[in-house]
């Protein structure tokens, strides 16, 4: 009995009902999937650890438990000290509104000498409306008393449910931590047997390799972006700005969000300068470090320490932060690069997840020759030059010729043959490619000729239809004249 193909629109619908399905369970079940995000994010980045005590002759549960502990000791350090330093900021910054206003007098002034233009109108409505201030002879508004319920009390059940709810995240983070470094051969068994019990050899070697991949993007990761905020924080404590700690905490958290991030974290310290120095020296001085710092870290160290990239494409990682961001919110943005990458891996290694890859990754989506057909056949000519000219740089102009625009005849002679053409759109793009492959002949240097060397005498036949015969123009036009003599005959 044959076998039944797959209504196409079956599939669809199965595939859109599932997309939402997954997407509302993600948002429905927050409280435990994000302490699950939490917790895989952790365990490729603490397993390494986990790996060396246990080749010291440590056992499983006490290397566990000792990387778990001390890493529960580093994030409630680093939560006391981020908190500390929060409530110092919110008391201390209502003493600086002097100096915020002086400064923004100064800025109008400086870009609008004129007391009534309309830069100095704009300033002085934002400036009320940041400090409004009750007008002389205006009537006094009575003020609306609202009665609470609950009052303070209620105030602080509402805190304390908050609590309680991030202090649970927390812990099921951490519990779910230690199952995930225990547990973690048989995870990595179970996954096998999901993806492909039948290959457990090419199975186990992508599931190691991706495991590998991810855990040490990570941990490069959590290093690059931690060494990025302490010398920050260094650099701000020796211009001392206030609560440099804290600003090189947000910058190097800030990393962790693709591409906005790092202007995310420019802001806080910029304001901060702004409104607690006494001049414009200090917040330039941040502007400048944080950009020299930022400069360095970009072209210098990130390209050394990742490597090989995972191969995202730009337009992922930014679609992938704001999904992440309306799923989970800030969480879900400094979690969106991890997650994506670890999508991205798996789908690498993975065939049923094949197709994340081409609308996750870097890689070119189609084969040149197959790019350039496609934007003849949309009329796009500067583009299809530009291809060619970039084809060109990575090969060279012979290799162009073979390797591009030959295949690409081939390809315009079959859509013909197929009625997929006209005769109009064929010639055309045929056209094209003559003048494409006449522009990249202008890049090759004529070589040396010996004049005792006789010419070799070559017939060549165009057998096939118009794309065999631009073939031919093609390959006579490019033979060299003095050393081969060359005559066509097409097919009359």
């Amino acid at each position: 009995m044959p076998r039944r193909e797959p209504n196409r629109n079956t599939t669809i619908l199965t595939a859109t009902v599932l997309t939402a399905a997954i997407i509302g369970f993600l948002v429905w079940a927050r409280p435990v999937v994000i302490p699950l995000a939490l917790a895989v994010f952790l365990t490729f980045i603490l397993s390494p650890a986990v790996n060396r005590l246990r080749r010291w002759r440590l056992g499983r549960l006490p290397s566990v438990l000792l990387v778990v502990t001390a890493a529960m000791l580093v994030v409630v350090t680093f939560g006391w000290l981020m908190s500390w330093q929060v409530v110092s900021l919110v008391q201390e910054l209502p003493d600086h509104e002097a100096k915020i206003r002086e400064k923004l007098d100064a800025a109008r002034a400086t870009l609008s000498p004129d007391p009534n233009g309309s830069l100095s109108v704009f300033a002085k409505n934002v400036e009320k409306l940041i400090w409004p201030e009750q007008q002389p002879g205006a009537a006094t508004k009575p003020v609306p008393v609202v009665i609470e319920s609950g009052g303070w009390v209620g105030r602080l059940e509402v805190l304390a449910g908050h609590g309680a709810e991030a202090a649970a995240q927390a812990a099921l983070s951490f519990l779910l931590l230690i199952f995930l470094l225990f547990g973690r051969e048989d995870m990595r068994n179970r996954m096998i047997r999901l993806i492909g019990p039948r290959h457990v050899t090419a199975t186990t070697k992508a599931v190691d390799d991706a495991a590998t991949r991810i855990s040490r993007y990570l941990r490069v990761q959590l290093v690059v972006n931690a060494s990025f905020g302490a010398v920050l924080a260094i650099a701000f404590a020796l211009l001392q700005v206030r609560y440099a700690i804290l600003w090189g905490f947000v910058a190097g958290l800030m990393r962790y969000v693709p591409y906005i991030g790092s202007v995310i974290g420019l802001v806080p310290p910029l304001l901060s300068a702004v409104a607690m120095s006494t001049g414009w020296l200090q917040p330039l001085q941040v502007l400048a470090v944080y950009l020299g710092v930022e400069v360095i870290y970009n072209t210098a160290i990130e390209p050394r320490m990742y490597g090989k990239s995972l191969g995202l494409s730009e337009v992922a990682q930014i679609l992938s932060a704001a999904l992440w961001a309306f799923l989970w919110g800030p969480i879900g943005l400094i979690l969106s690069g991890p997650l994506t990458a670890c999508i991205l891996v798996i789908a690498k290694n993975v065939p049923q997840m094949r197709w994340l890859v081409v609308i996750l990754g870097d890689e070119d989506p189609l084969p040149p020759s197959v790019t350039l057909f496609q934007r003849l056949t949309a009329h796009d000519r500067d583009e299809a030059e530009a291809i060619a000219r970039q084809y060109v740089k990575s090969t060279s102009a012979e290799q162009a010729i073979d390797e591009l625009l030959v295949p690409v005849l081939g390809r315009v002679q079959a859509a013909l043959d197929r009625g997929d053409l006209d005769s109009d759109d064929a010639d055309y793009m045929m056209q094209e490619i003559s003048e494409i492959a006449d522009e990249i002949d202008d890049t090759i240097l004529p070589m040396p000729v010996d004049s005792d060397t006789a010419k070799v005498r070559l017939l060549i036949v165009a057998a096939g239809g118009p794309g065999d015969r631009h073939a031919v123009e093609l390959l006579v036009a490019r033979l060299d004249a003095q050393r081969r003599e060359a005559r066509r005959l097409t097919e009359t």
